[in-house]
């Protein structure tokens, strides 16, 4: 008899446990939900003022360079804007190709060869690419760019209104008539479309540019490669002026 008591009470100990789980289950599956009782609104956060605009400003600041967003835009940066290499570069082609009135002629067939009119160019271009590496610094290149280019545009629209002979002979011209048009030019259409076409439109897109900053060191080497091959180009073209006969 003993036995078989321990081995009930060992049975009742195993199955007790499943059979009250199964009675709790079975509890909550009848009862309904207990509401939730609110305590109420949140208690408000202590000290809490709104941001000011200058300190918005000031965080946004902060948010700014901490993610690293600030690194491309400061001093000495390169990855942001146009080089100033090619911005002496077109500068000196506009001025050596595209105000070239020799080359119009020479194009059109009115007068003059094409080989002298590119040799002339090649020269204006070389010497402009020399004159803007001189002064290729930050805060000198812009001014020097838009001079040039308005200068060009002057020019040859004088040249043109004038229709003056591309060749030696300007040499003896005074500067004041090769740069200013004849005041009875501008009330033509055709002089002030010169004008602004080819001095006051490459003149604006200077101005509006947005430069590299490059470090002193690494501006300095470009600016001594633009006065090499500035030179270089010049040589070119007196060179070849000088041998293609006129």
């Amino acid at each position: 008899m003993s036995l078989q008591r321990r081995l009930t009470t060992a049975a009742k100990r195993l199955v007790m446990p499943e059979l009250q789980a199964e009675r709790i289950l079975q509890r909550r599956s009848v009862e309904p939900p207990q509401p939730v009782v609110s305590a109420g609104p949140p208690a408000p956060i202590p000290d809490a003022k709104p941001l000011t605009e200058g300190q918005n400003a000031g965080m946004g600041l902060k948010l700014f360079h901490e993610t690293g967003y600030s690194s491309i835009l400061m001093p000495g940066e390169t990855r942001v804007g146009l080089h100033p290499g090619w911005l002496v570069l077109a500068a000196s082609l506009w001025t050596g190709f595209a105000a070239n009135v020799a080359l119009w002629r020479a194009m059109a067939g009115t007068a003059g060869a094409l080989g002298p009119a590119l040799a002339t160019g090649l020269l204006v271009a070389g010497s402009t690419a020399a004159l803007l590496s001189l002064l290729g610094w930050r805060k000198t290149l812009k001014p020097a760019a838009i001079l040039v280019l308005l200068a060009a545009g002057l020019v040859a629209a004088s040249i043109w209104s004038k229709a003056l002979p591309v060749d030696a002979s300007l040499l003896s011209q005074k500067p004041s008539s090769l740069v200013v048009p004849s005041w009875a030019s501008f009330l033509r259409w055709q002089v002030l479309a010169a004008l602004a076409g080819l001095g006051l439109v490459p003149a604006i897109w200077v101005w509006r540019a947005h430069l590299r900053r490059l470090p002193a060191g690494q501006q300095l080497g470009v600016n001594v490669l633009g006065l090499s091959a500035g030179l270089a180009a010049a040589a070119a073209g007196a060179y070849l002026l000088g041998d293609v006969p006129l």
